[in-house]
């Protein structure tokens, strides 16, 4: 039997002494503390933005101080995508035997540690090594964050919640490029890092002291019900203590889940979906990762580079945003067809502008600004259209899968970038993000089970 200021009671019939907590996780009072949770959380999304800028914007000035060709900066960034698909991939697994909460503490402080140590850094190697480290927390926090969302708030709330805390990612991105706009010019690269790994340490303490684990985890490990008990109490819900804590939602055996991804009428879906996430991420790093080296190249100073990190990342944002409104009004075959047909425009515009300090910026800042809205847009339209392809019980399975395989055009975007960089400059460079653009846009319109509008 379960008391609660409303009278609930959630106990399965069938079992006198047992709880079942699913009731509980979607009525409203759990609501309210599932979106603190998800502020807690985004925190998390938030320093994560941050480090991922980090590097790209130090770029430059590592190179001015090192007197190395931007070309051996290729193996940094992707080392450090490689440790954030490995990161992603085992600390799903850790975070399923020792806790949500505590394995995404962990994959922060790795981090934080980690760009701290590479403030002092001397040499490419040691950048290459502290980089892959970094990349481990840092995969691991994105996944793990994720699913402390989704697993606080209920199902009717959960789609927002989890945008919500992606767009954090783009505000750690702006974030980073205000802050390197005010230290790189004066006081150097090294001291960048060292204000992200201080500023990270600060959300590490937050959420040490503030954020729960999570009921999903706890459920499922009867030594750890006294822990959910006490998550309960704080909503003024009381479970008997003398009987059992259960979560009686049911998941799909692995078989049923392969099947649901890859079998018979889903393959062909999940196949154009991978081929999108690939384009839209490794499209995502290259712009990320070298538009400051590009722009530097053209004579920009390093308050310029950073600053348009920001613009970037600010372009993200009012993408994200516009495609969650929007979505439901033009379906996502439209709205991800006009932004992938924009990005492609726009970044062709970008290779035959003239760059330069001494060209007027505002074009440039625009275009700039323009090509965050849409890529920006088109990631977390994709997050969603992966979320709608497949159904509940391998949704996770299939969401993993697909942003995996995104993660391995991250890890070959720096060596398209350096290659193309090569061959025919930042106008080669905009091209390769144009043709990317196209693809992806290929790919979207070839989908078959895309979110329809509204009424449709």
């Amino acid at each position: 039997m379960i008391v609660s200021e409303k009278s609930y009671n959630y106990t399965d019939q069938r079992r006198e002494s047992t709880t079942d907590i699913g009731p509980i996780l979607d009525e409203g009072r759990w609501a309210r503390f599932g979106m603190w949770v998800t502020f807690l959380a985004s925190l998390a999304f938030l320093v994560d933005g941050l480090a991922l800028q980090v590097v790209s914007l130090s770029i430059p000035a590592i190179m001015r101080d090192w007197h190395v060709p931007r070309a051996a900066f290729a193996n940094v960034v992707a080392i450090g995508y490689l440790g954030i698909s490995i990161g992603t991939v085992c600390a799903g697994m850790l975070a399923d035997r020792f806790g949500r909460r505590t394995m995404l503490l962990v994959s922060i402080l790795v981090f934080d540690l980690a760009t701290a140590a590479i403030s002092q850094v001397n040499g490419i190697p040691e950048l290459i090594g502290l980089r892959f480290i970094d990349g481990l927390g840092l995969g691991g926090s994105i996944p793990i964050a994720t699913s402390l969302i989704a697993e606080f708030t209920p199902t009717s709330l959960r789609s927002r919640a989890v945008n919500l805390g992606m767009v954090s990612i783009s505000i750690g991105g702006v974030s980073a490029g205000l802050l390197g706009a005010r230290i790189l010019p004066g006081i150097g690269w090294r001291m960048l890092f060292l204000a992200i790994a201080v500023v990270t340490f600060a959300v590490l303490v937050l959420l040490l002291v503030c954020l729960p684990e999570s009921p999903r985890y706890l459920v499922r490990n009867s030594a750890s019900h006294a822990r959910l008990r006490r998550i309960l109490n704080k909503l003024n819900v009381i479970a008997d203590p003398a009987s059992q804590l259960v979560d009686t939602r049911r998941r799909t055996t692995g078989r049923n889940a392969f099947a649901e991804v890859f079998g018979r009428g889903a393959m062909f879906n999940t196949m154009l979906l991978w081929g999108a996430f690939f384009f839209c991420l490794m499209m995502t790093y290259i712009i990320v990762s070298w538009i400051p080296t590009v722009l530097a190249a053209r004579g920009y100073d390093l308050t310029v580079t950073s600053s348009t990190s920001s613009l970037y990342g600010c372009g993200g944002i009012v993408g994200s945003l516009l495609c969650a409104r929007f979505v439901e009004t033009l379906g996502s075959r439209i709205m991800m067809s006009i932004l992938a047909g924009f990005g492609a425009v726009i970044a062709a515009s970008l290779s035959i502008l003239p760059l330069g300090p001494q060209y007027n910026q505002i074009p440039m800042l625009g275009a700039i600004l323009g090509l965050g809205l849409c890529i920006g847009g088109l990631t977390g339209c994709l997050y969603a259209l992966a979320a709608h392809t497949y159904p509940p019980a391998v949704r996770a399975s299939g969401i993993g899968a697909a942003s995996g395989v995104g993660r391995i055009g991250g890890i070959v975007s720096p060596y398209v970038a350096a290659l193309v960089l090569g061959l025919g400059g930042r106008t080669a460079f905009f091209q390769c993000v144009g043709v990317c653009s196209l693809c992806l846009l290929a790919f979207l319109l070839l989908v078959r089970s895309h979110i329809p509008a509204r009424g449709a």
